[in-house]
């Protein structure tokens, strides 16, 4: 079996699971803050806050600035992705307004942002699925100060510019992370207010805080499993591009133009015939996703590009153990399916 997603993991690890245990005690105090600082060295701003997941950064975000402003209740996103945003919009009350993608970039039609904007706009969330993707800073000029822009760049820590548009971003590290430790996610920012409200809300356990808090803090036992990756980051990025040079070679795989490789997130190929594609790969164990995100409208002629790419697009496998005979089985296989 080809497997889509495997975690970076060295033998040696389990011992260090047994010092950072030892150095930091049971409890998240120590090590939380310590990854903090050495994710902001690989990122240039302010604050960074450790939590639980990247769904739950997200409620987070739009909970908080729904507080700051009451009278402003819509969140702009693009209407097909991880579904995390707008079951975060509808958990908290909000009103989901979804916009449109472009199919060359994967990411929302700048136009329909500028369109769906009004005096109710509450939050644009820019979903980057496979690094920075279409024009974010083109979005966020669109916005008024009132507008929070939160940048939703999950799968791309290790591109150099991803993270650093938003009012509020976020990595994660869940399974097709180049940092994968099964769940996680860090929020980055440079608004002090709007980063101590997000810290307080996380976790504390002290009732005389005003404001309202939970418990989104993430284990300290996969935190000392990020640690060590973090010393990894070349060696991951340079295998990720590896793999995408191979696939470039051999298959149309996803790239936006305007960029040097889209090889942060997963590799995506826009099939022809799909369901042809997934029952081969399926029948050569090739594990993949296909149709694994849904739209949050059904209107087919008023989303059209977003319907296209949830009815074609299949992720395949990306992880950093493939080697180039993997990778030429895997193209063989899709290309005579979508022939």
């Amino acid at each position: 079996m080809i497997k889509r997603v495997k975690p970076f993991w060295k033998d040696h690890w389990c011992d260090d699971l047994k010092h950072y245990m030892s150095k930091y005690d049971f409890w998240e105090v120590g090590i939380t803050e310590d990854l903090e600082a050495e994710i902001l060295e690989m990122k240039p701003r302010k604050h960074a806050l450790i939590v639980n997941s990247t769904s739950n950064a997200i409620w987070m975000c739009l909970y908080i600035w729904s507080k700051v402003m009451p009278e402003q209740n819509e969140v702009i996103f693009p209407n097909w992705g991880y579904p995390a945003t707008f079951k975060a919009a509808e958990v908290l009350g909000l009103k989901p307004v979804p916009v449109d993608m472009r199919k060359d970039t994967l990411g929302m039609d700048e136009y329909g942002v500028e369109k769906a904007l009004s005096e109710k706009t509450l939050a644009v969330v820019h979903i980057e699925t496979n690094g920075v993707v279409g024009d974010p800073q083109s979005i966020k000029n669109l916005l008024p100060k009132n507008v929070l822009f939160i940048e939703d760049s999950a799968p791309s820590i290790l591109q150099e510019n991803a993270g650093t548009f938003g009012d509020v971003s976020m990595f994660s590290f869940s399974p097709t992370k180049p940092f994968c430790i099964g769940g996680g996610s860090v929020i980055l920012t440079d608004n002090t207010g709007l980063y101590e409200r997000l810290k307080l809300l996380r976790h504390t356990p002290d009732y005389r805080n005003k404001y309202p808090t939970l418990n989104f803090m993430l284990s300290p036992y996969l935190m000392a499993l990020l640690k060590p990756q973090l010393k990894y980051k070349s060696y991951l990025l340079n295998q990720r591009l590896i793999n995408h040079i191979h696939y470039r070679r051999l298959l149309d795989v996803f790239e936006e133009p305007r960029i040097s490789t889209n090889a942060h997130g997963s590799i995506m190929y826009m099939a022809k015939n799909p369901e042809l594609v997934s029952e081969a790969l399926l029948k050569n164990d090739i594990q993949h996703r296909y149709k694994g995100y849904p739209c949050y409208s059904e209107v087919v002629s008023k989303y059209p590009v977003s319907h296209y790419i949830r009815n074609h697009m299949i992720d395949l496998p990306s992880h950093h153990e493939l080697v180039e005979e993997d990778i030429d089985f895997i193209c063989k296989i899709v290309k005579n399916a979508d022939a």
